[in-house]
């Protein structure tokens, strides 16, 4: 169980805590100088749980790297629900590589589909296509002015995952599984696509 905790800790050990454990370190160790202190100065983006539903409508580009596999890309969309104004409609279109075909200009063949329902603290993610059609998949609650983070077991793997918002364009989803017969990490970053054919 503690291999289990300190892989989860290693995997979300983000960016902004090493800054910060870098900063009192330079503090404690007397390299203070205001050079250090400048190239390390760290402006979060801040959202609040109201913006955050009308942040992500729209398109976005994704690229998803995933440990052991490489790196994918596609395009996303986030369109509010038809029934219901507080949920969101999520649909990806990723292109995996295809080894027999030599075009750089691979069409989308891996799709899914997600449904993003706002809450007070977050906001949970349901399947909305498949087997598991309707079930919970995450849920997200802010730790942080600009970050969300949601961990659980399933079954015997463990889950966290990570949404960092990086500005107004940009934002990430992490994720980092850990389980008897699993063990990789996804990271996607979404960038805001304004003329989007």
């Amino acid at each position: 169980m503690q291999i289990i905790k300190n892989h989860l800790a290693q995997c979300f050990l983000n960016k902004f805590w090493l800054l910060m454990i870098y900063s009192m370190l330079v503090v404690r160790f007397g390299v203070y100088s205001k050079q250090n202190i400048h190239r390390f100065t760290v402006i979060m983006y801040e959202i609040e749980v109201k913006e955050v539903l009308p942040y992500f409508l729209g398109n976005w580009k994704v690229q998803r790297v995933i440990s052991g596999f490489g790196e994918i890309t596609g395009l996303a969309t986030f369109q509010v629900n038809d029934v219901h104004d507080d949920y969101l409609d999520f649909k990806e279109a990723m292109v995996l590589p295809n080894a027999q075909s030599k075009s750089q200009d691979q069409k989308p063949n891996a799709f899914r589909t997600y449904e993003y329902r706002m809450m007070p603290e977050g906001f949970d993610i349901y399947f909305s296509d498949g087997a598991t059609k309707g079930d919970l998949f995450l849920s997200f609650a802010f730790t942080q002015a600009s970050v969300l983070t949601s961990h659980h077991l399933c079954i015997k793997d463990h889950y966290g995952a990570t949404f960092e918002f990086l500005s107004d364009d940009v934002f990430e989803l992490s994720f980092c599984v850990i389980g008897p017969k699993k063990d990789y990490s996804i990271r996607n970053r979404f960038t805001r696509q304004l003329n989007y054919n």
